[in-house]
């Protein structure tokens, strides 16, 4: 439902496929951190899942992380954003680390 939402393509066809990013995957991708909530309501968790399938498949470099609670559209899950949810902020922090292990940054 979300593909055609952004889209307005019909599932099935070339367009709709076109907007799906797990097609888009390919051995050249750069590594990708994903994280998602198993209650979004707006996107389904099974678009991560098939995104982290398609990483896997391409061996790209990846982390992920599944919440089982939340809202679509988060951001860093602060009051800030109006979005606070102390449990899932933790992924800002799981980002920085897994970018600095990936970029081999030392503090």
């Amino acid at each position: 439902g979300s593909v055609r939402y952004v889209s307005g393509a019909a599932p099935g066809t070339e367009e709709y496929k076109y907007w799906s990013m797990d097609t888009h995957v390919t051995p050249d991708c750069c590594p990708a951190f994903l994280w998602h909530t198993v209650t979004d309501a707006s996107v389904p968790v099974e678009n991560t899942l098939a995104m982290l399938n398609a990483l896997q498949r391409n061996h790209i470099s990846y982390e992920c992380h599944l919440f089982p609670e939340g809202k679509h559209g988060l951001s860093i899950c602060s009051e800030e954003t109006g979005s606070y949810e102390p449990y899932n902020s933790r992924w800002m922090d799981m980002s920085i680390q897994w970018l600095n292990k990936q970029f081999n940054f030392k503090k």
